[in-house]
């Protein structure tokens, strides 16, 4: 993945923990400043979930194709 993708991801990722913080715990103490943060969590919540995986994919292909290039592991 390139670098500048990686470190947006890694800005949406911070902002999801810095959101999920803002929430309120119970529904009284709700106001329009957590209502946001209610609806930017709905919004980076799932993006986040499906990035999530990328980086140990990643590290998954590097590993296969150093066993590809192991000439004793292709046999």
């Amino acid at each position: 993945m390139k670098g500048s993708i990686a470190a947006k991801l890694d800005q949406k990722r911070q902002r999801l923990v810095d959101v999920s913080a803002l929430l309120p715990r119970r529904a009284r103490h709700a106001t329009w400043n957590s209502f946001a943060a209610s609806r930017e969590h709905a919004e980076l919540d799932p993006v986040v979930r499906t990035v999530q995986p990328i980086p140990r994919t990643e590290q998954d292909v590097a590993e296969a194709q150093e066993l590809l290039a192991d000439p004793e592991m292709k046999s």
